[in-house]
C-alpha cells in the first residue's frame, strides 16, 4: 500500500507520523519473530528504525550484529559504526546489543511506542550527551547503558529497573523520586564493584519536572538547566514562548491550551508540542495511511496529497 504525504495550512493539525529528509544507503527489516520492523539508514549517518512489534536481539559473539553494524568484525569491535543518530517509533523494545559500539552515535529518540529497553541495548555507545528515556517505558532491563558515554539520562516515568545502571559510574541519573535508580545488581543478587553514577531525584507534578524547588517543562531541558520558571505552569510556558519572541498574548494561550493535543504551526513548520517549538525541532514532512487520508480528506478542504 502507498503512503501518502499531506501538507495541511491549518494551525493546529494531528499527530502523525514523519519521513527523515535525505538519501537511503542500507535498509532492512529488523525485527523479532511476527514483527514489522523496519530500519532505513542513511547516507548522513541517520538511522530510521519503524514498525510494529519488537525488535531483535542480537549476539556479537555468535556473529548476530545489528544489520547497521560494520560486516567486518575488527571494525565492530573498534566501534567504526556509520550510525550518528536515532530515531525509533513505532516498535514496543529496543533489542540486546542493538547500538553496542556505536562510538560515532550522538543522538537518540526513542518514541512513545516503546515499552522495554534490552540488556546492553546501549553499550559502549558514543557521547550522547543527554538520554531522555520517555515515561511510558516500563521495563529497563540490567547493562542497558553499561560504559555508555551518555552524560546524563532523564527517566521520565517509573519503568521497572533490573540493574538498567550497572557499570555506569560517569553518567548522571535523573531519576523520579518514586523511583528507586540505585544499581540494583544482576538477578543472583550479586553487584558489580564499578555501580551506577551520581542519582538525582526530581518530583514530577502534572507533567512539570521540579529539582531545587525550580519548574522545567521537560526532562531535557531539567538536565541542561534551561526554561526555568517559579512561577505557575502556564505563566512559565507564556514567559518562555514571550521572550523567544514565538507569540505575544492570546496567541501564547492558544500554544499553551492545545499542547500535546495537536501538532502547533509556527512560520509555516509544524512542531510535537511547545517544547519541540521552543527547541526548533520541526517536522519536515507528514505521512498518512490511506485510511487516515480519506478521514482527514472528508474533514477538511485544504489538502494537497502527494505520493511517496
Amino acid at each position: 500500500m502507498k503512503k501518502l504525504i499531506f501538507t495541511l495550512s491549518l494551525t493546529l493539525i494531528p499527530f502523525y507520523t514523519f519521513a527523515y529528509e535525505g538519501t537511503i544507503s542500507q535498509s532492512g527489516s529488523c525485527g523479532a519473530t511476527d514483527a514489522d520492523c523496519h530500519y532505513d539508514l542513511y547516507e548522513d549517518g541517520h538511522l530510521e528504525i519503524s514498525g510494529t512489534g519488537e525488535m531483535s536481539n542480537w549476539n556479537y559473539r555468535e556473529g548476530r550484529a545489528a544489520p547497521w553494524a560494520p560486516a567486518n568484525a575488527q571494525e565492530f569491535i573498534d566501534g567504526n559504526n556509520a550510525v550518528t543518530s536515532v530515531n525509533i517509533n513505532g516498535i514496543t523494545k529496543v533489542g540486546r546489543w542493538a547500538f553496542l559500539w556505536c562510538n560515532n552515535l550522538t543522538d537518540v529518540q526513542i518514541g512513545n511506542s516503546v515499552k522495554t529497553i534490552e540488556g546492553a541495548a546501549f553499550e559502549s555507545t558514543g557521547n550522547l550527551g543527554t538520554f531522555v528515556i520517555p515515561d511510558t517505558v516500563e521495563k529497563i532491563v540490567a547493562t542497558a547503558f553499561q560504559r555508555s558515554k551518555a552524560e546524563k539520562i532523564v527517566i521520565e516515568g517509573t519503568p521497572e529497573l533490573e540493574g538498567a545502571f550497572i557499570r555506569t559510574p560517569t553518567i548522571s541519573i535523573y531519576c523520579n523520586q518514586n523511583l528507586d535508580c540505585a544499581d540494583h545488581g544482576y538477578d543472583d543478587g550479586t553487584i558489580p564493584s564499578n555501580k551506577s553514577g551520581t542519582i538525582i531525584p526530581y518530583e514530577k507534578q502534572g507533567g512539570v519536572f521540579i529539582l531545587d524547588g525550580k519548574y522545567y517543562l521537560s526532562g531535557s531541558d531539567m538536565a541542561v538547566d534551561t526554561n526555568v520558571c517559579d512561577k505557575e505552569l502556564n505563566e512559565c510556558k507564556r514567559d518562555v514562548l514571550e521572550a523567544k519572541g514565538i507569540c505575544q498574548g492570546s496567541a501564547c494561550d492558544t500554544f499553551i491550551q492545545s499542547d500535546g493535543q495537536y501538532m502547533l504551526k509556527y512560520n509555516g513548520k509544524t512542531y510535537q508540542d511547545i517544547n519541540a517549538l521552543l527547541k526548533g525541532n520541526y517536522d519536515r514532512r507528514r505521512i498518512y495511511t490511506i485510511e487516515e487520508a480519506n478521514f482527514v480528506a472528508g474533514d477538511k478542504n485544504r489538502v494537497s496529497i502527494k505520493y511517496r
